[in-house]
This record gives C-alpha cells, sequence and structure tokens, in this order.
C-alpha cells in the first residue's frame, strides 16, 4: 500500500542517515537483509528515494565500489534528518535506538535544562516547537562533527539577535552538564 511504502522510504532513509553518521559502507545485499525486501522491491525503494531526497537536495548514490549512501551538504542533511527522520514518534525510537547514543535520562535532561534556560529569558515555545527544538539539539550533538558555513549576513543577523543569547547559555549548560561541546553549531 502507499502508507507501507512511504514506512519503507522512511526506514531506508533512516538507514542512510545512520550510515552516513558513522561513516559505514553497505551495500545493497545488507539493505535488502535489513529491510526484509527483495533485490527487485529495493530497486523500486532506491528510485523512490531518490525522488524523496530531491526536496532536500540531497544525492542518493548507488555504487558497486562504494555502496550505498547519501551525498548533500550539512545543512540539507540535518534539514532531512528533522523533517524525515523525527516526523514521528516511531521513526525518533527507531533512530535513537539504532544509534545507542542517548539514553532517556540524557534527553530529559537536555529537556530540563531547555525549559531553564527558556524561562530564565522568559520565551515560551509551544510543545512542536518545543519538541523540534530538542531534536535540532540532539541533531547537534549528532552532527558537531560536521561545521555549517554560513554567509556573512546569515552570522550578522543570528550575532544581532536575542536567541544568540539564549543558545549560547544553552551550550554552555549542555557542556558543563552533559560534556557536548556545541560551540561550533551553536548558529545551527
Amino acid at each position: 500500500s502507499e502508507d507501507e511504502n512511504e514506512i519503507l522510504i522512511n526506514r531506508f532513509i533512516n538507514t542512510l542517515l545512520i550510515n552516513n553518521y558513522f561513516n559505514q559502507k553497505k551495500y545493497s545485499i545488507d539493505f535488502a537483509e535489513e529491510l526484509y525486501v527483495s533485490q527487485n522491491t529495493l530497486k523500486k525503494l532506491i528510485k523512490n528515494t531518490r525522488e524523496a531526497l530531491k526536496n532536500y537536495e540531497i544525492e542518493l548514490v548507488v555504487s558497486n565500489k562504494d555502496g550505498i549512501y547519501i551525498k548533500g551538504n550539512e545543512n540539507n542533511i540535518r534539514l532531512c534528518m528533522s523533517n524525515l527522520l523525527f516526523s514521528s514518534y516511531s521513526d525518533y525510537e527507531y533512530f535513537l535506538d539504532s544509534l545507542n547514543l542517548f539514553d532517556i535520562k540524557e534527553i530529559e535532561e537536555i529537556r530540563r535544562i531547555t525549559i531553564n534556560i527558556l524561562n530564565k529569558y522568559d520565551v515560551s515555545l509551544t510543545g512542536i516547537a518545543f519538541n523540534s527544538f530538542i531534536i535540532h539539539i540532539l541533531i547537534s550533538i549528532l552532527r558537531n562533527k560536521n561545521k555549517i558555513d554560513y554567509d556573512e549576513n546569515s552570522l550578522q543577523t543570528m550575532n544581532s539577535s536575542i536567541e544568540k543569547d539564549i543558545v549560547k547559555d544553552l551550550v554552555e549548560i549542555i557542556k558543563e552538564k552533559l560534556n557536548y561541546d556545541l560551540n561550533n553549531d551553536c548558529y545551527y
């Protein structure tokens, strides 16, 4: 069905993003086994996934030598992670389980720290906006090794905003309490 196909595409993208994070090489046989699909189904899945990734200007590369992987600029990969990977709670849980990087206590601590900083600056967010913000913090932790280049106008705008102070405090406390250094990622 169409829903099952969309779920399969999202699972495939999840796996590609995880492989990208760990710089793992996987080939068609690996994906077929991992996703429990035939080689023919995988070929159709690759075609449909390429279409889905075009919206993010991310290329799905299939190479006999290097395997199947994604290629694109860092900002687009992060946007894809935010929109597709964390689009549903089950995908979010699947991703976190696959990485074994965060435990519930860390995520709860990040939530607590964020609430305290937002309260300090008297900033209110809707539930959806707050969860999205937490997701972007987690993406920053995961992708911190990949620096985003910003144009000069964007940097000027971001440096003059009140949000800069909020994020600076948040980054300092996350480093102090959880030992994640997000200074290179604060603009994202």
